[in-house]
C-alpha cells in the first residue's frame, strides 16, 4: 500500500498543506457542536440578540470556510489522482505493445487476470473520495478527545463502541471481498456462456440448444445468487453503522442526562455530543468500507508491478544498412514453459541468399514455433538466430519486421479499416499502391466492387471474413513490406484452387526476385527441384543437409 500511495504522501510539501488544510477542516467541523453548546449556555441564557448574531455568523463563516477547503483539497487529490491513472495506464499500454511477445503471452496465461481489469482495480481507489477518506480517518481521534474533554464517561463509551464497530466492518469487509470476486467468476462464467450463443451454425448443426440452455440457465443462476449475496452484505455493513450510531447516541443520551440531573453537564452539551458521536461515526465506516477495494487494488498493483518487469524487444538496436537475406540458426534450444519435452534441442539452418526452405512436419511438430522465432516474436533458450551474421537479439524488432514478408497460419487484423490494416508497416502507401498489390492476391475485383472498397471494418480480428480472404488480405499487408526474408506458415490453408494457383505463381515470382523464401508445410511439398527440406518429425535435433527433389531427407545432427 506504501508503494501505491508514494506518489501522494511521497511530496513533503503537499503533504504538509493536506494535513494542515485536514486539521483545519476538522476543527472547523467542530463548530456546529460548539454553537450548540454556546447557544445553550449564552444565548438562552441572557437573550441577547446580538449574541445570536455573533453566534450565527461565525459558524456560517466556519461551515464556508470548511467548504473551501474541502473542495481545494479534493481539487488537488483529483489532480493528482488523474496524473497517477495516466502513468499508470501509460505503462500497461506500453507493456502491452512493446514485450516480448513469449514472455507477454506467458504473463498473461498465469496472471489471474487481464491487466486491464488490475488497472480498473487501481484506479477505483486512486480516486477523491477513497483517498480523502484514508485522510480523514486519524481525525477521527480529533473527536474522540473532544468528547474526553466533555466527559470521560462519555469518551470511553464512544472509544468502546467505535471499537467494536471497526472490528465488524474489517470482518464484513474481508468477507465482502470473498463473495465480490465469487460475483465476477460467475459473471463471466455466464457472459462466456451467452457469448456461446453467438456460434449459431455450431448450435443448429450439432443441436446443442437444450445443452446451452441448461448452462446459460445454470450459471445465470449462480450469478444472480452471488449479485444477491454481495447485497446482502452491503445491506449488512450499511445496518451494522445505522444500528451503532443509533445505539451510540441512545448511550450519549442515556449518560449525558444522568451527568445534566447530577449537575456535571447541560442539555447543549448533550446536543453536541450526539453531533460529535455521528461524525465520529461517519469519519471510521468510511474508509473501513472501502477496504475491499483497497485489498483488491494492493493485489492489482503487485500484479502490474511484476507485469512491468516483463523483457521487451529490442528497440533502438542494430539495423543493417541492406540486410542480404542470409540467415542461419545455430544451436537453436526452445521449449514452452511447464512443457515436458523440448520443441527444438539443437536445431541447425543455414541458407544464402535467394534460397528456398521447405519445413515439413505434423501437427504439434514446432513449425508455427520455428516461425515465431524467425519472426522474433519469442526468444530461444539457448543458441541463436543470425541474420546476415548478426544476432536476433542485436536487430532493432521494428526494422527486422519491415525486413519480413510474413504470412502466419492464422492471420489477425486490429479494429479499423482494410486500409489502416494494410498500411500498418508502411503508412505511406498511397490507396492505388493498396490496389495494385491487393490485385496480386486476386482481391482487386473483390475491394473494387464492395460497397465500402478499402474502407472496409474489419471487425473480431478480421472473424468477419472467411478464411481464404483473411488470408489474401494478411498476404497482401505482408508484400507491401518488400522485405528480402519471405516466412509463410501453410501457403495453402483455406485457399480455393484459384488462391493456390495465386500462391504459386507469387512464390515464383519472389524466388525469381532472389528473395529467401522459407515456406512451412505440413506435407511433403517443395515449390521445385533444389529446394532444401527440414522434416521437423525426424527428431528434435536438426539439422538441413540435402536439396530436395521433391523428397525429403530427415538427417540429423547430434
Amino acid at each position: 500500500m506504501k508503494a501505491l500511495l508514494h506518489p501522494f504522501w511521497g511530496k513533503p510539501d503537499l503533504n504538509f498543506y493536506l494535513l494542515l488544510s485536514s486539521l483545519f477542516i476538522h476543527i472547523l467541523g467542530l463548530s456546529s457542536a460548539i454553537f450548540i453548546m454556546l447557544i445553550y449556555s449564552r444565548y438562552l441564557s441572557h437573550g441577547l440578540d446580538s449574541t445570536l448574531y455573533t453566534l450565527s455568523s461565525g459558524v456560517i463563516l466556519a461551515i464556508v470556510m470548511e467548504v473551501l477547503l474541502r473542495r481545494a483539497r479534493f481539487q488537488i487529490i483529483s489532480s493528482l489522482c488523474v496524473i497517477e491513472s495516466r502513468k499508470h495506464s501509460e505503462k500497461v499500454r506500453h507493456k502491452l505493445l512493446n514485450a516480448n511477445s513469449g514472455a507477454l503471452q506467458l504473463s498473461l496465461a498465469q496472471s489471474s487476470e487481464p491487466p486491464a481489469v488490475s488497472l480498473e482495480k487501481i484506479n477505483t481507489v486512486l480516486s477523491p473520495t477513497p483517498i480523502l477518506a484514508l485522510l480523514d480517518l486519524p481525525f477521527a481521534l480529533l473527536f474522540i478527545i473532544v468528547l474526553f474533554i466533555l466527559s470521560w464517561q462519555l469518551g470511553l463509551c464512544a472509544l468502546i463502541i467505535v471499537g467494536i464497530l471497526i472490528m465488524m466492518l474489517i470482518l464484513g469487509s474481508l468477507k465482502m471481498k470473498a463473495l465480490a470476486k465469487n460475483q465476477l467468476e460467475t459473471q463471466g462464467h455466464f457472459h462466456r456462456s451467452l457469448k456461446s450463443t453467438e456460434f449459431t451454425e455450431t448450435i443448429r448443426t450439432n443441436n446443442a440448444q437444450s445443452w446451452l440452455t441448461e448452462r446459460i440457465n445454470h450459471e445465470s443462476g449462480q450469478y444472480r445468487i452471488a449479485r444477491h449475496n454481495v447485497q446482502q452484505q452491503q445491506d449488512k455493513m450499511q445496518a451494522q453503522i445505522r444500528s451503532t450510531t443509533m445505539f451510540l447516541s441512545v448511550l450519549i443520551i442515556a449518560i449525558g442526562a444522568r451527568l445534566s440531573i447530577a449537575g456535571e453537564f447541560d442539555f447543549g452539551m448533550l446536543i453536541a455530543a450526539n453531533i460529535l458521536a455521528s461524525r465520529l461515526i461517519a469519519l471510521i465506516s468510511q474508509p473501513i468500507q472501502q477496504l475491499p477495494s483497497w485489498l483488491n487494488a494492493i493485489q492489482a498493483f503487485t500484479e502490474l508491478t511484476l507485469f512491468d518487469k516483463l523483457p521487451e524487444e529490442t528497440q533502438g538496436g542494430t539495423q543493417l544498412v541492406e540486410y542480404q537475406g542470409r540467415i542461419a540458426i545455430k544451436q537453436l534450444a526452445f521449449s514452452y514453459p511447464q512443457s515436458a519435452l523440448p520443441v527444438f534441442e539443437r536445431l541447425n539452418i543455414e541458407l544464402e541468399a535467394g534460397e528456398i526452405l521447405i519445413v515439413v512436419g505434423s501437427n504439434g511438430s514446432g513449425k508455427t514455433t520455428l516461425a515465431r522465432l524467425i519472426a522474433g516474436l519469442i526468444t530461444p533458450d539457448r543458441g541463436s538466430i543470425l541474420v546476415d551474421g548478426v544476432d536476433l537479439r542485436q536487430i532493432d524488432a521494428h526494422w527486422w519486421r519491415r525486413q519480413l514478408v510474413y504470412l502466419p497460419q492464422d492471420p489477425d487484423f486490429l479494429q479499423g479499416s482494410l486500409r489502416e490494416n494494410l498500411s500498418l508497416l508502411k503508412p505511406e502507401f498511397e490507396d492505388q499502391a493498396l490496389i495494385n498489390v491487393l490485385r496480386q492476391v486476386d482481391l482487386g475485383h473483390w475491394v473494387e466492387q464492395h460497397p465500402e472498397g478499402l474502407d472496409l471494418t474489419l471487425q473480431m480480428g478480421g472473424r468477419n471474413l472467411s478464411l481464404g480472404i483473411r488470408r489474401r488480405i494478411a498476404f497482401a499487408r505482408a508484400l507491401l513490406t518488400d522485405g528480402k526474408l519471405v516466412l509463410i506458415d501453410e501457403p495453402l490453408e483455406g485457399l480455393d484452387q484459384s488462391g493456390i494457383q495465386m500462391m504459386q505463381k507469387i512464390i515464383l515470382d519472389l524466388k525469381q526476385q532472389k528473395r529467401t523464401i522459407i515456406i512451412i508445410s505440413q506435407f511433403m511439398q517443395a515449390v521445385e527441384d533444389g529446394s532444401k527440406v527440414l522434416n521437423l518429425d525426424a527428431q528434435h535435433d536438426m539439422q538441413i543437409v540435402a536439396s530436395s527433389t521433391g523428397h525429403s531427407s530427415g538427417e540429423t545432427a547430434k
